[in-house]
């Protein structure tokens, strides 16, 4: 984690942003990030080594995947320079998300709490790491509430980049190859 806050002062970023907006510059602070995601795949590549020791064979083989989905996540979010974010930004994303907190959380504990078993994950109580057709399918669930959820904002724009986002993940999963249910 120590690396990624070298790239990115999560504190700070929000400060940007909200300097930003007035004058419609988020590109700039978008791009200053963007620019650095090489460093940041660096990070989660470093990251997933050091966690050899503690994965099973299984989770080994599948490692690439979530180094994969990191990438794909930068790819999505910094694509045209940051212009998916801006966007999301500007047609009141966060307020959406904010609105529909518990909501979303609930999406998620109904799609994928079994996996942590209703607990915040910790180095104590880590699920496993490796994605099979049930994972795909309770991500597919899980897609379907938060866009469920999120088309209930007045702006339909955060609904649609998380739509795009979750179709864009998939295709680095294993659950590209799964129908869903």
């Amino acid at each position: 984690m120590e690396c990624i806050n070298g790239i990115i002062d999560f504190n700070k970023i929000g400060d940007e942003i909200e300097a930003a907006k007035p004058n419609g510059s988020l590109d700039t602070v978008f791009n200053k990030y963007c620019n650095r995601r090489d460093e940041a795949i660096r990070c989660v590549e470093e990251f997933t080594e050091s966690l050899d020791p503690c994965l099973t064979d299984e989770e080994k083989n599948q490692k690439i995947v979530y180094v994969n989905i990191t990438k794909s996540l930068l790819e999505f979010t910094c694509h045209e320079n940051g212009n998916q974010i801006a966007l999301f930004i500007a047609e009141e994303g966060p307020e959406c998300f904010q609105s529909k907190k518990e909501l979303l959380e609930g999406c998620f504990n109904k799609t994928m709490g079994k996996y942590t078993n209703g607990e915040k994950p910790s180095i104590d109580n880590l699920p496993s790491l490796v994605i099979n057709d049930e994972h795909c399918h309770d991500m597919n669930r899980l897609e379907k509430c938060v866009v469920f959820e999120l088309e209930q904002c007045k702006e339909s724009t955060p609904a649609n980049l998380v739509e795009a986002l979750f179709r864009f993940v998939r295709k680095e999963t294993p659950c590209k190859n799964v129908k869903p249910i």
